[in-house]
C-alpha cells in the first residue's frame, strides 16, 4: 500500500490552505452603465456561494437521480434518491410562483432534460445596517432573503418571452423571474497570477494532453467556468417600487434558478429556428446546384414544415406564412421529381423576398458561402400570443448578497456571472 506520494499539482491542499479557491464556487461582476455615455464601471465584485440546493441539483445531473418533484404519477415516491427533499419556489408554503405543483407536466424521466439554470432572481433583504454591507449567506438557503418581482401588470408583447415566475396570489401580475441576456458559454483559459478578470488567453485543441500536438505543453493551470450575462433595465422594479413607496428602490441578493420550463407559443415558435428552420436557409444558399440532393432537401422541409406549423398552433402571420408555403413548394417539387439545380434559384428568390423571411447572404470574395441573415424571429415578436411561458419546479441554484443597486429610471446593469469548475 502506497502510504506516502510526493505529487507536484499546483491545486493542492497547501495552495488551499494559502487561499486558492478551488472547488465548484461563483464570482460575479457587476457593472453600472452611464445612461449617456454607455461606458461601463465596476460597481461590485466577489464570489458566491453554491447553497444545497445547487450542489444537490449538480450531482442530481451527474449521476441521472431523481429530481423530487411530480413525475409520471402521483405515487411516485418524492426524494427517493436523496435524503431531504428541497422545496420548489412553486410550493405555495415557499414563495407560490410558477405553475402550480397541482398543475405540472410530468417527467418520464429522473429529471427534466430541459430542467436547468435559465434564469435569475433577485430581491432587498440582504441589507443590514447600511446600504453597503452585506448580510452574510448560509449555505442552507433554498430560496432569497426578500425576493421582488422585476415587472409589475401587463409587459410589451416584444419582452414578454424575458419574464415569468408569476406570482399566483396576487391581483396584479407579479414576475419573479428574468431570463439570461445570451446563451451561457463555457470558457477554457490559461491562468496567470494576478491577471485581470476578463483576461482570457484560450486553450486549444492542440494544448492538450498528455501528449500536447504544439509541443509545448504548459505548466500553468486551466480555469473553467460557465459565463453568464444578465441585464437589468431601468423598466425592471419600476412598477414594484411605485407601488411600495416606504421601501428604499435597491436590490443587494441575486441567486440563479432552475427551472424547466412549460412554453408558451413564442418559444415554442422560437426553439423551431435553430434546429429547422436555419439549417434549410444554410443549405440552399450554401449548397451549389451541381451537388444538391433534391432528397436531402425535401426530407430538411418536411421536417422544418412539420415543426413550425406545429409551433404556430393556428396562429397567423404573413412571413412566417410565406416561409411555409416555400417548404410546400420543395415538397410538392420533390413529389413532381423537379431537380435540385432547376429549383435552387426560385427557393433563393422566395426566401429573400421581402414578403418571406428576407434572407440576406454573405459570401467571400471567392463567392463562398459564409453566413446568413434573416427575419424570422422578427416576425415571431410580432406575433400576439394567448399564452406565454411558465416555470415548473424552480430551485435556488447559486445566492449573492452584495453592495446595494440603486434603482433609478435611467440606468442599466449588467451581471457579469462566472461558475468556476476548479
Amino acid at each position: 500500500m502506497v502510504r506516502n506520494m510526493d505529487i507536484h499539482d499546483t491545486l493542492s491542499f497547501k495552495d488551499k490552505e494559502a487561499g486558492g479557491k478551488h472547488g465548484l464556487h461563483g464570482h460575479v461582476t457587476i457593472f453600472r452603465e452611464d445612461p449617456e455615455t454607455k461606458q461601463l464601471s465596476l460597481w461590485d465584485e466577489d464570489d458566491n456561494i453554491i447553497p444545497i440546493s445547487g450542489y444537490q441539483w449538480i450531482l442530481m445531473k451527474m449521476f441521472n437521480l431523481y429530481l423530487d418533484s411530480k413525475h409520471t404519477s402521483d405515487s411516485d415516491p418524492m426524494g427517493k434518491d436523496t435524503s431531504v427533499i428541497i422545496p420548489d419556489l412553486n410550493r405555495t408554503e415557499q414563495l407560490g410562483i410558477g405553475l402550480d405543483p397541482s398543475e405540472y407536466t410530468n417527467m418520464e424521466e429522473n429529471i427534466a432534460s430541459n430542467h436547468f439554470i435559465q434564469g435569475f432572481m433577485v430581491g432587498n433583504g440582504a441589507s443590514s445596517e447600511d446600504l453597503i454591507t452585506a448580510k452574510n449567506t448560509d449555505y442552507s438557503f433554498i430560496d432569497l432573503r426578500n425576493p421582488i418581482p422585476f415587472r409589475q401588470g401587463d409587459i410589451p408583447t416584444e419582452e414578454q418571452r424575458m419574464y415569468l415566475g408569476k406570482y399566483r396570489d396576487s391581483a396584479v401580475a407579479s414576475y419573479f423571474i428574468k431570463k439570461f441576456e445570451a446563451t451561457p458559454n463555457i470558457i477554457h483559459s490559461w491562468y496567470r497570477t494576478g491577471q485581470a478578470w476578463n483576461a482570457f488567453d484560450p486553450v486549444t485543441q492542440a494544448d492538450l494532453g498528455p501528449n500536447a500536438q504544439n509541443g509545448t505543453p504548459k505548466t500553468n493551470r486551466i480555469e473553467t467556468y460557465a459565463n453568464i450575462t444578465m441585464s437589468i433595465s431601468s423598466e425592471d422594479f419600476a412598477a414594484y417600487f411605485a407601488n411600495n413607496p416606504t421601501e428604499s428602490a435597491i436590490i443587494n441578493e441575486l441567486g440563479l434558478v432552475a427551472f424547466n420550463m412549460k412554453s408558451g407559443h413564442r418559444t415554442a415558435i422560437e426553439s423551431t429556428y435553430r434546429p429547422y428552420v436555419k439549417p434549410i436557409i444554410d443549405y440552399i444558399f450554401s449548397t451549389p446546384e451541381a451537388v444538391g440532393s433534391m432528397s436531402v432537401l425535401k426530407d430538411m422541409a418536411d421536417e422544418a414544415k412539420e415543426a413550425v406549423e406545429t409551433a404556430m398552433d393556428g396562429i397567423t402571420e404573413t412571413h412566417i406564412d410565406a416561409f411555409i408555403s416555400t417548404l410546400t413548394f420543395i415538397i410538392a417539387s420533390y413529389e413532381t421529381e423537379i431537380s435540385y439545380a432547376d429549383i435552387r434559384q426560385e427557393l433563393i428568390d422566395r426566401l429573400s423576398a421581402a414578403t418571406n423571411i428576407g434572407v440576406l447572404a454573405y459570401y467571400d470574395q471567392n463567392q463562398n458561402y459564409v453566413s446568413e441573415s434573416d427575419k424570422f424571429l422578427e416576425y415571431v415578436d410580432a406575433i400576439q400570443y394567448s399564452d406565454t411561458d411558465e416555470a415548473e419546479r424552480i430551485k435556488l441554484i447559486t445566492y449573492y448578497t452584495f453592495k446595494a443597486i440603486p434603482i433609478d429610471t435611467n440606468t442599466r446593469w449588467f451581471i457579469n456571472y462566472r461558475i468556476y469548475a476548479n
